[in-house]
């Protein structure tokens, strides 16, 4: 990824049928610290992958961009939380 430019994060999800439709809540963080750019939240049930595009900063702290996501309506109730190590961005 580029500043200024997109990307998109593909999560694989396997929820059980009783769970229905849930809500995927996607984050892009810039920065050492995990300085939050963008929210997406997105409907999934059942099994798949969730693709979600963002619009990357056109200046990026420390030059590096991370992904949390969870699974619910409220983070301190989700079902499931993961984090990805941080991603060198390519400077221009």
């Amino acid at each position: 990824p580029s500043p200024g430019g997109k990307v998109t994060v593909g999560i694989r999800h396997r929820l059980s049928e009783d769970l229905g439709e849930q809500q995927l809540q996607v984050t892009l963080k810039q920065g050492a610290k995990g300085q939050r750019v963008d929210r997406q939240i997105v409907a999934i049930q059942g099994k798949g992958t969730a693709e979600v595009t963002f619009q990357m900063p056109p200046e990026v702290a420390d030059g590096v961009i991370s992904f949390a996501a969870f699974v619910g309506a409220e983070y301190s109730e989700s079902l499931q939380h993961l984090q990805t190590e941080p991603t060198q961005v390519a400077v221009p």
